[in-house]
This record gives structure tokens, C-alpha cells and sequence, in this order.
């Protein structure tokens, strides 16, 4: 939504109550605007202009050699809003309504090979309008409906040019022309509430809402008929060659829902029972749907990548080449739901007129369901605690000393539904190919005969639910311990310092079990059960025993298997955070606040969450952490999003009458660095290619590389709002990043670039040799660069 709909929000990092749920980091509690009975209108502009943004870094390797070039990219940004607000019916129906348009434009540039040459031009835009309406409906004095609706719905389109870059001697080249991608996002948003004050003392609220979001990504230049959505050269020894548009190597169509219930209720019960009682309780359920299809471009939706295994030369069609093309076909279509609710209770007790008590228990339960629309996990009673306490020492309300403790669950990603419990399709074959032969698209022709091997890694059908999750799984839930003193040493001024520990009690994520399986075939007479290293994934409790059903002997019937830890090979899943914040605040008085605190903290363990952001994966509870035992070997340690040191200051500065100054300021210590590569002797894991905690074949603890650069960013804001406009008129500039300080926040931290085997003169495998990457710790994300803001808004 526009900033200008807020009318507050509240950022909960912690120690919130049994109201909310689902969530173990945060939660931001939101209200919109609303009409009353004084009519209001108002417009705003916002322009970052590129003139005046400084310019993008561009990326070399460690030894010098230039990467990409970022200092020719464009962006521009220009959004305008108009808002109006009243009554419909004085005393009874009013409104607020705001319509935004917005206009986001970006051209970026290929590498050519020479950082200051512009490569081939790629343009991007999205001008998609928002709207938004607020309605507030007093049916009495007592009985209140609210309604807010708002579409948030985007697309963006990117256009531009592909070319084939510095090809080699006798190298075909590629697919030159037009491309056009298009990512769809957002969605329409429906929320309708009643609230019911029903007597002096007890007030019941209920609530319905819908949000719709598009989660779409598809190719839109190249015909449909052509196979040539994403074919890639790639060799061992030199850099990746594009012969085809790189557009992405999917066609990915789907759009989630959500639709929540809640009835809340709060009953002031006075006192009783050794001081006063106010009690909060309710329940709430979420529908979330997810509506996918990814197939891969194309009529056959094939996908091609020919690499050349050898070849020291790195040219096509020499004596000592050898090239095989891998040829994939996926497709995952379907539509998933996955249901959550909960109940609470929760007494606010004041004991005395200086200690409060927060005593609530919130009981959860999820419904995850597969393709064919029955519960693939069901976890219930996942009771879950909440403890708060707020001691005003002395009575004076100038030092307050708090505390929380609470258990926070997390459900099942619904991104699981579709990759574990879907209908994925997901064949690889392998064929020799001699280097040079494609058809009009620029395919490689393949003769059936040469193909060598084959691989299924997920066969198209809904896999039974006693083979994918363990019978016996615990939910995942994290505790937290929060301890704090707050003092307020003169009217305006306070300190205080907070203690903050989390711990991961339970987590759930997809293991393959081939290993292990293979294992307790041994021991347990199954001679001809064979698994692929890939073909048996389940949701389990990683370090613990599961319970699944597997066809063993062959026969058609699944049998019962118990794999113990110990069989499986997989760690405990752990994540502990420590830290300790210093904050301090000086209250508004009309003309200056400041606020500020540093944060010292840890996080460390071997799972950074639903996601890895040290790999960029983004696949929601289905990372390659825990995936295989040997991409565990190694894991533990400091967390990706560790920051051991943490400083910021905001304040604003009213220093003359007509202007403002406000500013921020944030400083963080690096995040670790890990080293990426093959895994030496587990098979299973080595066919992941660089995810191991491995390179050129040695072990490389998580977090032990280094870590990134301290970042400083500071933002400034001027604000004009001058007299002769009543005040009703204002100008204002932000200069984001203020310092220009553009330090690489994440790094490449791939150290392998190639693994082949070694063989002794008999033909026995005997090792295998290395090729160090040239890119690594090479930048890959750099600070936000400065730009500049302006705006202008009008309130009447």
C-alpha cells in the first residue's frame, strides 16, 4: 500500500501475546485511515529521479577481472496519489478512498566484456494503478462495520535485446532479437469487520478477509512452438556461453489466496481474585490456496544444456573434445490448500497497581493438503505458552523492569504442498552430442542412440502419504526468553537494555532417505530393493527416528519401516540467537527527538530458516539443507544472517518554524563467509553439484571463510512546509544512503567451479581434481546506492 493509507503500525520483533501466531520472528500490526464527520482531500508526488542516483558498482573478481558492468543502469520512479475522505451519513457512514498511480521504468545493460562499454540494452516497466477504500458503518452507538478493500495488483514487463557475447572460434553464434518477460504480482484485497460493544465491560469484534496474490513469471517473445527458452554452452574451463535467450528455464503460472476468520473478544472482569482481570480471548483459521503451473517453454517443454566435459583449448569441433547435451522435462500442475487455526485466552492481570502479568496460551493446528485435495500432515494441539510481566519499581513509572517467555509455531509452507505432495514431473536425460549440430532454434540434434544415461527425480504422481511424511512428526516451534529494564532518568530522556534468547525446539523439513533405506535393506534382507539416491524424500524432524511405508520387497504393498537417526545420518536441527540491546530515547517535544540503540548478538546453529539466504535460495521449506547427510557435514555454525554488531539512530529536528530535519542511521558488522564445492565421498550429495561445506575436496565449517564488510547507511530528509500555505502545503527531499557507501553486502561463495574424476590405469576410480572458481568472493549484492527524493503533498 501508499505510505499515505497508514494511519500506524506497530512492528512486534518480539514477546508479543496468544493473539498472534504462525509467525516465530515478527509480526506488523497495521491500521488504515479512516473518514469522520470533517470532510478531508489531499494529493502527493514522489519522484526518485536517475539523474540523481548515484551509480551502480560495477563487479571484478579477486584478481582483477572485470565481471559486470552496472554503471550504466537506469531506474526512475514517479508515484501520485489522491486521497478523499467525509462523511456519507453524518454520525453514521463515512469513508476514505485513495487512488495511486505508478510509473517504475529501469534499463539495465549486458556485460560486453569491457566496463566501459555498454553491452545489449534491456528495458523494464511497470505503470500498474492502486487503489484503495476504507468505509466505517455506525449501525448504533454500540455496533460498528468496517470495510477496506485495496488491489495492489502489478506487472512488469521487461523487453530488450539477447545477443551471443565474445564467441569462440567456431562457435555457432546465437538467437539475436527481441525478448519480452513478464512478472505479475499482487492482487485484489477484501477485509469486512464487525465490532460489538455489548456492554460496559465486554467487547466482541469478528472479522472476514481475502487477499489475492499472483505469483506469475512467464516468457512472452519467443514462440511457443520453439524449444529455445534456455540453452546454455557450458564449459569447465571457461566462462558459461548463452546461445539462446536466458529468459528462465520456466514458465511458472500460479496465483495464492488467502482467506482468514477471527472473532475476538474482550471482557473486563474487575476485580477478582487478588486484583483486577482483563481478559482477552478468541479464534481464527486461515484458508491459504496456492493455484500452480510451472512447465518448462516450448511444445515439447524440453530444456537443454550442452556442456563440454573436456577440451583444454575451449574450442568447439578440436580432437579432444567431449560434449553431451543433459535434456529436461518438468512440469508441476495443480492446486493446493493448506488450513491453519488457532484459540487463545489471555488475562491481563494487575496484581498490584505496580505489577502487571500477561498469562495466555495459544493452541494450534495446520492441515497441509496434496494435489489431489487430501491431508498429506495434520499436526494438532500444538499448545503454545505465553508469559509477560511489567513491574513499574517504585510506583513512580520512571523504571519498569519486563519480562517474556513464549513458544511461537510455525506450519507447513504451502510451497511444500506443491513440490512434496504435487504432481511433479521431473526426467533428465543424458546424450553424446558432437559440438556443433542444431536445428533452425538453435537445438542441439540428438540421435536416440547416443543417449547414455537417464535420470527420474520425480516420476508425475501424487506420492502416498505414508511414503512422504513421517507418521510419527512433531510440529516445529521455537521458545524465546526476553529480559529488560527501562529508566527514565529526567522527563524526557530514558535508557534501558533488554536480553533476548531463542532457541529451536522443533523444525520440519524434507530429507531424502534413499541412504538409509539402502542401509536397512542391507540389515534387513531386502536384496533387491534399490533407491537412487532421490527418489524417497519426507517431512520429518531432522536427528530423529521416522515412521513411513515403503514397497521394500516389490510386491505392489507398502511395508512398514522404522529408520532410526543413526540409519539416516542427519543432525538435530538447531538455531539459537543471544543478544543484547542498549537503546535510549529522547521524547518529541515540539522541536527535536533522538532514539538509538546497539545490539550485540548471535546467531548460530545449522538452519537459517524457511529460507537460505547464503545460497539465495528462496524455495520456502525446501532448501537443500537437510536434503542429503553429507550436505550437513560442516553446517554448523555462525548463521547467515549474523550480525554481531548493530547501531541505529533516528531522530527529527524541528529548527525553524516552517522546517524539518529528520534522519537515520544504521551500522552493521559483516555476515559470515562460506566456502561452496563437491562433496568428496557422498554420492548422493555430490550430485547437487556446489552445496556442500566442502572445497577441493576439504572440509570448510560453516561461517569459517570470513565475513563481508561493516556497513554504514545514513538517510536525511528536509521538510519545507511553509506558513502562508496554513501549513497545508509541503516540499521534501530524501537523500537515501547519504555517504555513498556501496560495500558488497552478499558475496559469490561458490569455491569449486569443477569436480572431475581421476582414474588409475586400470580404470578404477581413485579421486578427483579440482578447478578453484576465479569468481569467488566476487560481489554479487552491494548497499543500496544514494538517491535522491523528492515529493510534494498537498492536505486540505
Amino acid at each position: 500500500m501508499p505510505f499515505d493509507m497508514y494511519s500506524q503500525y506497530q512492528v512486534k520483533t518480539g514477546g508479543y501475546g496468544a493473539e498472534f501466531g504462525r509467525s516465530t520472528g515478527g509480526v506488523i500490526n497495521a491500521t488504515t485511515k479512516r473518514g469522520t464527520n470533517e470532510w478531508h482531500w489531499g494529493a502527493s508526488a514522489y519522484w526518485t529521479p536517475d539523474r540523481w542516483r548515484q551509480s551502480d558498482r560495477d563487479i571484478v573478481n579477486p584478481q582483477g577481472d572485470p565481471i559486470a558492468s552496472n554503471r550504466f543502469d537506469k531506474y526512475d520512479k514517479l508515484e501520485t496519489s489522491m486521497y478523499a475522505s467525509g462523511p456519507l451519513i453524518e454520525d453514521r457512514l463515512f469513508f476514505y478512498a485513495i487512488g495511486s498511480l505508478r510509473d517504475n521504468t529501469q534499463t539495465t545493460y549486458a556485460f560486453s566484456g569491457d566496463l566501459e562499454t555498454k553491452g545489449a540494452a534491456t528495458n523494464g516497466s511497470s505503470d500498474s494503478p492502486f487503489w484503495g477504500l476504507k468505509l466505517d458503518a455506525y449501525l448504533t452507538d454500540n455496533h460498528r462495520v468496517e470495510y477496506t478493500g485495496f488491489r495492489d495488483e502489478s506487472e512488469f514487463i521487461t523487453s530488450g535485446m539477447r545477443s551471443q557475447q565474445s564467441a569462440l572460434p567456431g562457435e555457432v553464434v546465437g538467437y539475436e532479437g527481441a525478448t519480452s518477460y513478464a512478472q505479475l504480482s499482487g492482487g485484489d484485497n477484501h477485509i469486512l469487520k464487525y465490532t460489538g460493544y455489548l456492554s460496559d465491560s465486554f467487547t466482541l469484534s469478528a472479522l472476514w478477509g481475502q487477499g489475492e496474490y499472483s505469483v506469475s513469471d512467464y516468457n512472452s517473445g519467443i514462440s511457443a512452438n520453439a524449444n529455445s527458452s534456455y540453452v546454455t554452452y557450458n564449459s569447465l574451463r571457461g566462462p558459461t556461453r548463452v546461445l539462446t535467450p536466458a529468459l528462465g528455464s520456466l514458465n511458472s503460472l500460479g496465483e495464492d489466496k488467502r482467506v482468514a476468520y477471527r472473532v475476538d473478544a474482550e471482557w473486563d472482569l474487575g476485580e477478582l481474585f487478588y486484583g483486577s482481570h482483563f481478559l482477552r480471548f478468541g479464534v481464527d483459521r486461515e484458508e491459504n490456496s496456492a493455484s500452480n503451473n510451472n512447465t518448462i517453454q516450448g511444445a515439447d517443454g524440453y530444456r537443454y544444456a550442452a556442456i563440454e566435459n573436456d577440451g583444454a583449448d575451449n574450442e568447439i569441433g578440436t580432437a579432444d573434445d567431449f560434449w553431451y547435451v543433459q535434456r529436461d522435462v518438468y512440469n508441476n500442475v495443480g492446486d493446493f490448500e493448506t488450513l491453519s487455526q488457532a484459540f487463545y485466552v489471555e488475562d491481563q492481570w494487575q496484581v498490584t497497581d505496580n505489577l502487571l502479568l500477561s498469562i495466555g496460551v495459544r493452541n494450534e493446528q495446520f492441515e497441509n493438503m496434496n494435489a489431489g485435495g487430501e491431508a498429506f500432515i495434520k499436526i494438532k494441539d500444538q499448545w503454545a505458552p505465553r508469559l509477560g510481566l511489567s513491574w513499574d519499581i517504585g510506583g513512580e513509572g520512571t523504571q519498569k523492569l519486563f519480562a517474556n517467555a513464549g513458544r511461537y509455531h510455525l506450519p507447513v509452507a504451502t510451497n511444500t504442498n506443491i513440490r512434496l505432495a504435487g504432481q511433479e514431473l521431473y526426467l533428465r536425460d543424458y546424450f553424446f552430442w558432437d559440438g556443433t549440430s542444431v536445428d533452425e532454434n538453435f537445438i542441439p540434434i540428438l540421435d536416440p542412440a547416443d543417449q547414455f544415461d537417464a535420470a527420474v527425480f520425480a516420476d508425475g504422481t501424487v506420492h502416498p502419504t505414508e511414503s512422504s511424511v513421517d507418521q510419527e512428526i512433531d510440529p516445529m516451534y521455537q521458545d524465546e526468553y526476553i529480559l529488560g529494564y527501562q529508566w527514565q532518568f529526567m522527563p524526557k530522556w530514558s535508557v534501558g537494555v533488554r536480553g533476548i534468547y531463542r532457541e529451536l525446539g522443533s523444525t520440519i523439513e524434507d530429507m531424502a532417505v534413499d541412504a538409509g533405506l539402502i542401509r536397512y535393506a542391507e540389515q534387513n534382507g531386502y536384496d533387491d530393493f534399490t533407491a537412487g539416491g532421490f527418489d524417497y524424500y519426507v517431512l520429518g524432524n531432522p536427528g530423529f527416528p521416522i515412521s513411513i511405508q515403503v514397497d521394500m520387497d516389490g510386491d505392489g504393498v507398502l511395508d512398514p519401516v522404522e529408520l532410526s537417526a543413526d540409519i539416516l545420518g542427519y543432525p538435530k536441527s538447531v538455531r539459537k540467537y543471544k543478544a543484547v540491546e542498549l537503546f535510549f530515547a529522547r521524547a518529541w517535544d515540539e522541536q527535536w527527538f533522538v532514539e538509538g540503540s546497539y545490539t550485540w548478538s548471535n546467531s548460530y546453529g545449522n538452519n537459517e530458516g524457511f529460507v537460505r539466504s547464503d545460497n539465495e535460495q528462496t524455495d520456502a521449506g525446501l532448501t537443500t539443507l537437510f536434503d542429503q547427510p553429507g550436505l550437513m557435514h560442516g553446517a554448523y555454525g555462525d548463521l547467515p544472517n549474523d550480525r554481531t554488531h548493530t547501531v541505529k539512530v533516528w531522530g527529527a529536528w524541528q529548527f525553524a518554524p516552517e522546517f524539518l530535519l529528520s534522519g537515520n542511521y544504521v551500522g552493521k558488522s559483516g555476515r559470515p563467509i562460506n566456502c561452496f564445492g563437491f562433496h568428496p565421498t557422498d554420492l548422493f550429495a555430490q550430485a547437487y553439484g556446489q552445496e556442500s561445506f566442502y572445497c577441493n575436496g576439504e572440509l570448510v565449517e560453516r561461517g569459517s571463510v570470513g565475513r563481508t564488510s561493516w556497513t554504514n547507511q545514513l538517510d536525511l530528509g528536509l521538510e519545507y512546509r511553509p506558513m502562508w500555505a496554513d501549513e497545508k502545503l509541503a516540499f521534501k527531499i530524501d537523500m537515501i544512503n547519504v555517504l555513498g557507501d556501496q560495500e558488497a553486502t552478499e558475496l559469490n561463495e561458490v569455491g569449486d567451479l569443477a569436480q572431475v574424476e581421476v582414474f588409475d590405469a586400470a580404470g578404477n576410480l581413485t579421486g578427483y581434481d579440482y578447478t578453484a572458481n576465479p569468481n569467488y568472493l566476487s560481489p554479487t549484492n552491494f548497499q543500496q546506492e544514494r538517491s535522491v527524493r523528492l515529493s510534494v503533498s498537498f492536505d486540505w
